[in-house]
């Protein structure tokens, strides 16, 4: 169904927009580095609407998976790397389960003192407290996204050495 929906989604409930604005509201609460919510806005089509969410600019960043083929198998590839654990480890912290995170929803600038941005919390789960199995679920997922993507060489990518690099402090290197 998804695929025949495109960018239209159901109505019911609190839309779109409005779920990621009260999901990125409260993860900035807790300390969660991610864009400030600008406006929102729903378009009803029948039973489906589109929509659209507005966020801060945040400038001079790209996403992991574009320093990743950009860095491949540089020290910046594991700084970037190390910093995208960095921003998992935080997530969880503040007990926020990002269930959708991949290489594409982690900003990242060419500072690497500089902390990870996290984008798209639409389908977000803001939890009671910390929740360190999120922070594996998150991990897994990037990995995956990571795998997928793959690198521009064509080598392949181990989930081993990945949750290695992902498992590195910024701070370490």
């Amino acid at each position: 169904m998804a695929m025949h929906m495109e960018d239209r989604y159901m109505r019911g409930g609190m839309p779109r927009p409005f779920r990621e604005i009260a999901a990125v509201e409260e993860s900035r609460a807790r300390g969660v580095r991610t864009p400030a919510p600008v406006a929102g806005a729903t378009y009803v089509q029948g039973v489906s609407y589109r929509c659209d969410l507005v966020t801060e600019v945040v400038p001079e960043v790209r996403t992991l998976a574009a320093l990743l083929h950009e860095h491949d198998g540089t020290r910046s590839w594991l700084r970037s790397m190390a910093r995208a654990g960095d921003l998992i480890r935080s997530l969880a912290e503040a007990g926020v389960y990002h269930v959708d995170l991949n290489a594409r929803n982690i900003l990242l600038s060419d500072d690497h003192s500089e902390p990870a941005w996290v984008v798209d919390l639409d389908r977000a789960r803001v939890l009671d407290g910390p929740s360190p199995r999120a922070g594996e679920r998150m991990e897994l997922r990037l990995v995956r996204s990571i795998v997928k993507i793959g690198t521009p060489t064509g080598e392949h990518l181990g989930d081993r050495e990945l949750m290695t690099a992902l498992a590195i402090r910024g701070s370490d290197l």
